[in-house]
């Protein structure tokens, strides 16, 4: 069970890019654990499953003005926004990777990180909830930056992410940390 855990905390790490992780870390594991860890769960999974671009690990180094300890604290704060609006971790998930892949190729200024966080969720609520009625108003945003942002901003970068976003090769529904998670588990249990 212990060795279990382990496996599961390293995959976690690795597989999750919502916690800083440490290289040098990461790079003292042990190969061997590594390879049982990560080979059963990249063999299960394939590109028809939605796994056609992965995240450049590296992607912050080229931010000018934000890194990784803003976009650590940001994914904290939208832990938040995703309980106190009744979000699916699903959506935070999806979120974070809209996220991810938009700083992958867009430079953003410390002031709009937070602004980019919140629409990136915004577009992975509506399209993980279907019904109009619960989706998350744009005064609602505005209200729980504190008024940092006008529903202007909000709905102008919205437009640009949704622009960016149906435009990258990511699929409709990308697979996202939890998928591998729930595959990991299933992997763990079955064996």
């Amino acid at each position: 069970r212990d060795s279990i855990s382990r496996q599961a905390c390293v995959l976690l790490m690795l597989a999750n890019r919502h916690c800083a992780v440490s290289e040098t870390w990461v790079a003292a594991l042990p190969e061997e654990l590594l390879l049982r860890v990560l080979q059963p769960l990249w063999s299960s999974f394939s590109l028809r499953d939605g796994i056609s671009h992965v995240t450049d690990p590296a992607y912050m180094c080229r931010q000018k003005e934000i890194n990784f300890r803003m976009r650590e604290i940001l994914i904290d704060w939208l832990v938040d926004v995703q309980r106190k609006f009744r979000m699916t971790e699903r959506v935070l998930y999806l979120g974070v990777t809209f996220l991810d892949r938009y700083l992958e190729s867009t430079q953003v200024v410390r002031t709009r990180l937070q602004l980019v966080g919140m629409v990136a969720v915004d577009i992975a609520h509506e399209y993980e909830q279907n019904d109009e009625r619960q989706w998350v108003h744009v005064k609602d945003w505005v209200s729980i930056c504190d008024k940092a942002y006008s529903a202007y901003e909000f709905e102008e970068l919205k437009t640009q992410m949704e622009v960016f976003l149906s435009g990258s090769n990511l699929p409709l529904a990308p697979k996202t940390t939890i998928d591998f998670l729930e595959r990991y588990w299933k992997l763990v249990l079955d064996s």
